[in-house]
């Protein structure tokens, strides 16, 4: 049986306790009696109007009489819907506090699933990004030479794309002289038009061989080796042939390649830097 089944049967027979003890009182008994009855004791006729508003007029009168008794009754029955009502609401309250935090269980779980979404489609960006872009190497950095159409020195040098997809250059940066710095630092800006970079496009697997860079005039060579150019450095230089390749492709952009090697005098030739500052691709 519900609680609400047991509520009404209880309030039910609180009303039907109260209704036979009025009715049995001695005040509506007094009140009922010299009025169907005739000093005889025999019961008199009347119409169902008149007896309806004499036991509603004694009824009332009891209930007068038994007011306190009954505004208890009252207050009992008040107080038991009061608790009851309270016993609903907590129910509801508590019913509602588990709606929420399932709510809340719910919306971490979705926020959990769109990070883990949105990490996954950076992830599968990256590896995208990885896969499907260019990647120039410059490489074959060894002697000076020189060449029968002119007697300035030069460096050659390669680049090649090892990447899947076409790579275009927008800029290129050659440090290619002596000095007392450790480190290459003065770079400069070549001329793309010029023919080390004539095109601008490598094409997937594509290689240029033996691109060339001059070295700056002015200085002092030795021929011990006819074509060997060898330069006459101080105790206290260095030279450096650096390049710095800056590139894009078809879905990324911002891609730089940086090579670097240092003249070493035991070898007469260049050799390749470990400093990985100015070895590196990004």
């Amino acid at each position: 049986m519900s609680r609400r089944a047991r509520e009404t049967i209880v309030l039910a027979i609180a009303v039907l306790g109260a209704a036979v003890l009025l009715l049995f009182s001695q005040s509506f008994q007094t009140c009922i009696y010299p009025n169907t009855h005739d000093y005889q004791g025999n019961t008199l006729q009347k119409d169902y109007w008149s007896v309806a508003w004499m036991w509603g007029w004694c009824f009332t009168g009891a209930i007068h009489d038994y007011a306190e008794f009954i505004a208890a009754l009252a207050a009992i029955a008040i107080a038991w819907f009061t608790l009851s009502l309270r016993e609903s609401t907590d129910k509801l309250w508590k019913a509602s506090e588990h709606q929420l935090r399932a709510m809340r269980q719910s919306i971490f779980a979705t926020t959990l699933g769109s990070r883990a979404a949105a990490k996954q489609a950076k992830l599968a960006q990256e590896t995208f990004e990885k896969l499907e872009r260019p990647y120039l190497y410059v490489s074959g950095v060894t002697i000076f030479q020189i060449n029968e159409d002119s007697i300035d020195p030069f460096v050659t040098y390669d680049v090649a794309n090892h990447g899947k997809v076409a790579a275009k250059v927008e800029a290129v940066y050659i440090h290619n002289s002596p000095g007392t710095s450790a480190e290459p630092d003065n770079a400069l800006l070549i001329d793309l038009v010029e023919e080390p970079m004539l095109t601008r496009i490598f094409g997937p697997g594509e290689t240029k061989l033996a691109l060339t860079n001059y070295a700056p005039i002015g200085l002092n060579w030795q021929y011990i080796v006819p074509n060997k150019p060898f330069p006459v450095l101080s105790r206290d230089e260095e030279w450096f042939f650096y390049v710095e390749v800056h590139y894009g492709g078809p879905f990324t952009k911002g891609h730089t390649t940086k090579a670097c090697w240092r003249y070493d005098r035991s070898l007469w030739a260049f050799v390749e830097s470990n400093d990985d500052r100015f070895n590196l691709m990004t």
